[in-house]
C-alpha cells in the first residue's frame, strides 16, 4: 500500500476542514476516510483522526467522536502540540456534574507539563497551553468537596493571559472553561462579566457555531441568575434563531436545554418533563449522559 505524500495529506486535510467549516459533514467524512486509507505515518493519521472526530462531534455523534480523538492521541506520540490538541478535544466532551474524570485529568496534566517544557515557542503552543490550563481548572473542580485554591488560581491566571488580539475561538473556549471553574467560587457579577465577555468574543467570524451557542447559554444562565428575565428571554430567542440556521448536531439539544430551563424557572414543570422525556428523547439518547445534565437542570 503506497504512503500518501505530505502534500496530498495537506490537501486532504484542507479539503476536509473546508467541507466541515461549510457544514458538509458527509463530504468531510469522505475526505478524512480517504486519507486514512493511505496515510501510515502516525502524525498524519493523528491529524486525520482529529478531523474525523470533529465531524462526528458536529453531528452530535459522541461515541465515534471520542473513538477518533483517542486514536488521534495514540498516534500523536512524539508531538507535544498534537497530543495537546487531541487532549483538548477529549476534554470538550460533556462530563457528569460532581464526578471527576481521572483519565482526562491525567491527560491534561501530562499535556500541560509537556507544553511548559517546550515553552511558548510559537502562537500555537501558547494557545494550547491556555486551553489545556483552562480545561484543567474546570475538570479539577467537577467533584465536591475536593476543591482546592490551586485550580481557582489557575483559572484566574489563564484569564489574565488573554490578549485583545487573541482569536475569538480561543477566547470563547478559555472563557467557557474558566467560567465553569469559577462558577461556584466567584460573585455572580464576576461570572456575568465573563459571560458578557464571551458573548462579545463570539461574534468574530472564526468562532464555530457550537461556541457561539455556548456563549449565549452562559449569558442566559447568568441573566436568569441576576433576575434579568427580559434579557434572558431575548437571548433564548436569539439562540433559537441561530439553531434554525445551523446544522450543528448539538444546537437542537442546547436549545431544548434552554427551553427546559426557562420552563422550570417559570414553574412550567409539565412542559419541561414532556420535552425532556418526549420529543427530544432520540437526540438525548444519541448524546448519552447528556440526559443526566438535562435532568439536573
Amino acid at each position: 500500500r503506497p504512503e500518501l505524500p505530505d502534500d496530498d495529506v495537506a490537501d486532504v486535510l484542507l479539503a476536509g476542514q473546508s467541507e466541515l467549516d461549510s457544514g458538509n459533514h458527509d463530504r468531510a467524512l469522505t475526505y478524512a476516510n480517504r486519507g486514512l486509507t493511505l496515510a501510515r505515518d502516525p502524525l498524519r493519521r493523528a491529524r486525520l483522526c482529529l478531523l474525523l472526530g470533529d465531524v462526528h462531534h458536529d453531528r452530535a455523534a459522541m461515541l465515534p467522536a471520542s473513538e477518533n480523538y483517542y486514536a488521534a492521541l495514540t498516534n500523536a506520540e512524539g508531538s507535544a502540540t498534537l497530543r495537546a490538541t487531541a487532549v483538548v478535544r477529549l476534554a470538550r466532551r460533556w462530563s457528569d456534574p460532581g464526578r471527576l474524570d481521572a483519565e482526562v485529568l491525567r491527560f491534561l496534566r501530562d499535556a500541560l507539563a509537556d507544553l511548559v517544557a517546550i515553552g511558548d515557542a510559537d502562537g500555537q503552543a501558547r494557545e494550547l497551553r491556555l486551553l489545556v490550563s483552562a480545561h484543567l481548572a474546570h475538570k479539577s473542580n467537577m467533584a465536591r468537596p475536593a476543591v482546592g485554591d490551586t485550580e481557582i488560581a489557575l483559572a484566574h491566571a489563564v484569564l489574565a493571559e488573554l490578549r485583545p488580539h487573541d482569536r475569538g475561538e480561543l477566547v470563547c473556549e478559555v472563557l467557557t472553561e474558566c467560567r465553569w471553574a469559577l462558577y461556584d467560587f466567584a460573585p455572580p457579577e464576576e461570572i456575568l462579566r465573563l459571560s458578557r465577555w464571551m458573548a462579545g468574543a463570539a461574534v468574530t467570524p472564526d468562532v464555530p457555531e457550537h461556541f457561539k451557542g455556548e456563549a449565549l447559554i452562559a449569558l442566559i444562565i447568568d441573566q436568569l441568575r441576576a433576575g434579568d428575565l427580559q434579557q434572558a428571554k431575548a437571548s433564548i430567542e436569539e439562540h433559537r434563531r441561530r439553531t434554525t440556521r445551523s446544522n450543528h448536531g448539538l444546537m437542537p439539544w442546547l436549545q431544548a436545554t434552554l427551553d427546559n430551563l426557562a420552563d422550570l424557572w417559570h414553574g412550567h414543570f409539565e412542559a419541561a418533563t414532556q420535552r425532556l422525556y418526549g420529543p427530544s428523547q432520540r437526540l438525548l439518547d444519541q448524546l448519552g449522559s447528556a440526559r443526566t445534565g438535562d435532568s439536573l437542570w
